[in-house]
């Protein structure tokens, strides 16, 4: 009897552990997209200013990957004819069916879906004033309106905070892009009624979210290039936003998160050179260890392309099927073009490139164009057809050369010196203006 009593207890015990453990396991959270009929198009779902590919499976569902997205967040996607909002917090279940006609939203936070897809956002015609002062109490009195509209709703703490901070940063936006139009913003003061409130917008603390992201890139941006011409140089631009961020954001984290983007924007539209004194600039000024390390390892990833670094000695194709290397261009300039027939804006390039070959040739400088094109033959008969001038070369299915290029997209125009030595590893494009003089001068050294 008593050991039947222990075995009792010992399964009851077991049975309340499980129950218990159950009770305390985290819910977990899901967002799904159903298309509902044939012909229902869903073309983005988009979070925190991201698109993600949407990939639906054999029965018509999309899920949405949460487990790397930080909660709570709104996601923004498109059925029924119109652009949905949800709102995603932790432990959430929700379904979306969407239909040609429409988008039911079932499960978690319907009231928040409600309240997302029929808030009023401030009007651009709102701020149809030539009065400074007046637009800027028209912002601020729309921004009131819509913050006391919210609170009537009476949700979370968390949602309601964020959608304030929209609400702010939507105002500050439409305020700087009727700045923006303004003939005398170049002669604007601090102390006039429009500057005053774009620094008050950039200087408040709390916490940030995307929104707050894009006021502050925009205003930053505007406050250092409204008075420059076209003399300014880059990097004195990176220089100066970087301290302006500095020296102005207050929000929660704002200030690296800035920086970081300041600096992974050049570098991935106009490369590295020059930037060391401006990432350690940022890296003495930011105290996330986070964005610490996510500065230096954007650097990181560029740092061998720097003007001076050796290049690395890529061997490709001839159409004749013979093979050609880098090292066979010393003692020459080469300007390299990676291109593919497929690509619009690339063959778009190609007359300028033509021009140049022409304009320079028998001058120590070489066009090399790298065809990156699956099919050979394509790339053979526009060589052909087009009677291409200089070098023309494909890769041979070897990625060796892009990958130590970082090339993500194509076309990527490159510079290298006379001993294969980087001179640039994101030269500006054929067509723009500033490249033909560019070659012109270096080709006087």
């Amino acid at each position: 009897m008593k050991n039947s009593l222990i075995k009792l207890n010992t399964v009851a015990t077991l049975a309340l552990l499980v129950m218990l453990g159950s009770a305390c396991a985290p819910k977990p959270t899901s967002f799904k997209i159903i298309k509902d009929g044939e012909g229902v198009y869903l073309p983005f779902v988009q979070v925190g200013g991201e698109r993600i590919k949407v990939e639906f499976d054999d029965n018509g569902e999309f899920n949405l990957d949460v487990s790397k997205l930080e909660m709570p967040f709104i996601v923004r996607y498109h059925g029924g004819g119109s652009v949905n909002n949800a709102y995603v917090s932790k432990g959430s279940t929700q379904v979306i069916n969407i239909s040609k006609e429409e988008a039911v939203h079932t499960g978690d936070n319907a009231e928040y879906a409600e309240y997302l897809n029929n808030r009023k956002i401030i009007n651009a015609e709102l701020l149809k004033t030539d009065s400074e002062s007046e637009t800027v109490a028209k912002v601020k009195s729309a921004v009131q309106q819509n913050i006391k509209a919210l609170e009537a709703h009476n949700l979370d703490d968390v949602f309601t905070t964020d959608q304030e901070i929209t609400f702010t940063y939507i105002g500050a936006l439409k305020h700087l892009n009727w700045v923006k139009t303004l003939p005398n913003k170049k002669e604007l003061k601090d102390t006039d009624a429009s500057l005053q409130f774009i620094n008050e917008m950039l200087s408040q603390k709390g916490p940030m979210n995307a929104t707050f992201k894009s006021f502050a890139s925009a205003a930053l941006e505007f406050l250092v290039l409204r008075d420059k011409d076209d003399t300014y140089h880059l990097l004195d631009f990176m220089e100066d936003v970087i301290n302006l961020t500095i020296n102005t954001i207050q929000r929660d984290g704002a200030k690296d998160i800035m920086m970081n983007y300041y600096v992974e924007r050049h570098i991935k539209y106009k490369g590295v050179n020059g930037m060391k004194p401006i990432v350690e600039l940022a890296r003495n000024n930011m105290s996330d260890e986070k964005e610490i390390e996510k500065l230096l390892a954007v650097y990181a990833k560029w740092e061998h392309l720097v003007a001076g670094k050796p290049v690395y000695n890529f061997t490709c194709n001839t159409i004749d099927g013979e093979k050609m290397s880098l090292s066979d261009f010393k003692g020459k300039y080469v300007f390299i073009d990676l291109w593919a027939t497929w690509c619009g804006p690339c063959v778009a390039e190609i007359p300028y490139i033509q021009e140049f070959e022409k304009e320079f040739h028998g001058q120590d400088i070489v066009f090399v164009s790298i065809s990156s094109d699956e099919k050979v033959d394509k790339w053979k008969k526009k060589v052909l057809d087009d009677q291409l001038k200089g070098v023309q070369l494909h890769d041979g299915g070897d990625k060796e050369f892009a990958k130590f290029m970082n090339v993500t997209s194509i076309p990527r125009f490159i510079l290298i010196g006379k001993n294969g030595e980087m001179l640039d590893a994101k030269c500006t494009k054929p067509s723009n203006a500033s490249t033909r003089p560019m070659l012109i001068e270096l080709l006087k050294n």
